[in-house]
Parts: C-alpha cells; sequence; structure tokens
C-alpha cells in the first residue's frame, strides 16, 4: 500500500466518523428538543420575567374548577396584561381555520391527521381560570400559544386575545403587548388574583396532588 493510499484511507475515515457525528448530533438535539420543549419555552420566560420583573407561576393547577390537568403553563403578570401562556410542540406542519375544532397536522413523516385545534383548547382553559381568578375584567388577560421555532403554521384568520407564536418571537410580542396604549395593571387586582392563585396551589397540594416548583 503507498503512502497516498494510506493517506486517503485514514481521511476517509475521519471524515466518515465527522459524518456520522454530526447526523447523530443532529438527531439526538431533534429528539431533546421534542423532549425537553417545555423546559425550553419556561427558560425564556424566566429570563424574561428577571429582566423585567414580572412575576412567573408555571404548570398552574386549580381544583376547584372541576379540570384535573394543568390548566396553563406559564402566567406571567406583566404590567398591562396578565399573560396565560400554552406549550407545544409540532414535528411538521400544521394548517386550518382559527375558530375550527381540528386542525390538519403535517407530521414529518407520516400521514396527515386531525389535532384538536390548540386556540379551541386553550380558550376553555383560560375561560376556567377567568372565572377561577377574576372574571370582572377579563381584558387584563391574554392568551399565547408558543410553537416550536421548526413548525410550519398556516392557520387563517384571528382569534380574539388569543395569539399564536413562534418560540423565537416569544419575548417580541410580550414586548409589543406591554406597550400598547392601555392603564397599568391595578396592584389591587394583581394581589388579589396572585392570592386567589395561591390558595388554589395549596388545595391542590393539600389533596394529594403534587405542585411543580416554578423555574
Amino acid at each position: 500500500m503507498t503512502p497516498l493510499q494510506i493517506i486517503f484511507i485514514v481521511y476517509s475515515s475521519f471524515a466518515l466518523i465527522l459524518i456520522s457525528y454530526l447526523f447523530f448530533y443532529a438527531t439526538f438535539k431533534k429528539w431533546r428538543r421534542k423532549k425537553k420543549y417545555k423546559n425550553i419555552y419556561a427558560k425564556k420566560l424566566y429570563s424574561l420575567s428577571l429582566v423585567k420583573d414580572y412575576l412567573l407561576v408555571n404548570q398552574f393547577r386549580c381544583k376547584e374548577s372541576g379540570y384535573d390537568e394543568v390548566l396553563c403553563d406559564h402566567i406571567l403578570f406583566g404590567d398591562k396584561y396578565i399573560y396565560l401562556i400554552y406549550d407545544y410542540y409540532f414535528n411538521g406542519a400544521i394548517s386550518g381555520e382559527c375558530q375550527d375544532k381540528k386542525l390538519l397536522y403535517y407530521e414529518y413523516k407520516k400521514q396527515v391527521k386531525e389535532i384538536v385545534n390548540p386556540y379551541a383548547e386553550c380558550t376553555n382553559k383560560i375561560r376556567i381560570i377567568q372565572n377561577v381568578l377574576y372574571n370582572e375584567n377579563p381584558e387584563i388577560f391574554r392568551g399565547i400559544i408558543i410553537i416550536n421555532k421548526e413548525c410550519n403554521v398556516n392557520i387563517n384568520g384571528k382569534f380574539n386575545k388569543i395569539v399564536i407564536t413562534n418560540e423565537k418571537n416569544l419575548k417580541k410580542l410580550i414586548n409589543k403587548f406591554e406597550t400598547e396604549n392601555v392603564k397599568n395593571l391595578v396592584k389591587e387586582d394583581v394581589d388579589l388574583i396572585a392570592q386567589k392563585m395561591y390558595n388554589a396551589r395549596e388545595n391542590v397540594n393539600k389533596n394529594g396532588r403534587t405542585v411543580k416548583k416554578d423555574n
């Protein structure tokens, strides 16, 4: 075997190892994002809450609502609004009308299927939260649906007070809401809502449910 052939084999081996590493790393990274997307979104919100000095509550449950699951993934108290934020991850694209009960989900390398419209799902939960925490003025609440950056969203129409956004644009969207020409939240109202949330979480905990700590 000539020196040139040896060099070719060595470089080819290194190239094959590098390509394999990059492929498996990309696959692992994608798998990890799918498994940890809630934590990824929570960290973005936590970072924003620190910078803006906002109150952030994660994984809000309320036994009194009669709803066993998490009612809201994140509740963020801004200066102008209280944001009810919901996490979603789709490995592909979604499309349809925002008022429809179902959307089409074009999952990567799988057949197209129907899924529950996040707008419809979140509307019901937001209504419950408003009734439990503060139904005197629903205008202070804003619903936000976070979608992973890899997802292609093609949903027509607008939904009242609920916005769907890419995770990359989350902070920009909240900052946009906070610059609207509306009055700041009334401190007494915020204190009342925060107290009701605390009581609701305490009730859940006392009844044997695990309350997930905030990040």
